[in-house]
């Protein structure tokens, strides 16, 4: 059975390790060499302990191991990765907590910046494309996404 918990500072290490997985593994299949490994090898423990400072960070477990995670902020839901082995499936769950983080603030949309693999999870999720984006990083390739959001219920 799979949790969804607040990630603490002790599974910093284990998120870094996941989210490398999850860029080597599942973006390396969208994105050329020339840009994942400068992402993957750029991830360090100590970024996702700043992070759960600014941020609302889960992690998923499963059988006592973390196998994912996500954050929110504002309206948005940002860094959702799963170990393409062992936590498949998770990310649906992921994403319903951070959908519930945001709906808190009561916004007319969550929104989302998906990595060219993930836009047909995001689709399946009811998020829409809204248009093309760039995101660029010191040092690292430019990196194609896709802005997307799903719109809220009222």
């Amino acid at each position: 059975m799979d949790i969804i918990r607040l990630a603490t500072a002790a599974d910093a290490e284990v998120i870094c390790r996941v989210h490398q997985r999850a860029i080597r593994l599942t973006c390396g299949e969208a994105y050329s060499p020339a840009v994942v490994i400068p992402w993957a090898e750029g991830r360090r423990p100590e970024m996702y302990l700043q992070t759960m400072r600014e941020e609302t960070m889960y992690v998923a477990e499963r059988e006592g191991q973390v196998v994912g995670f996500c954050c929110a902020l504002g309206n948005e839901v940002r860094g959702l990765y799963v170990d393409p082995e062992t936590g498949r499936g998770t990310g649906s769950l992921l994403l319903r907590q951070a959908e519930t983080v945001v709906l808190a603030g009561h916004p007319a949309e969550v929104r989302v910046t998906a990595t060219l693999n993930a836009v047909p999870f995001y689709e399946r999720q009811g998020y829409q494309r809204l248009h093309p984006a760039t995101v660029r990083r010191p040092q690292r390739a430019p990196l194609a996404v896709w802005e997307m959001a799903k719109p809220v219920a009222a």
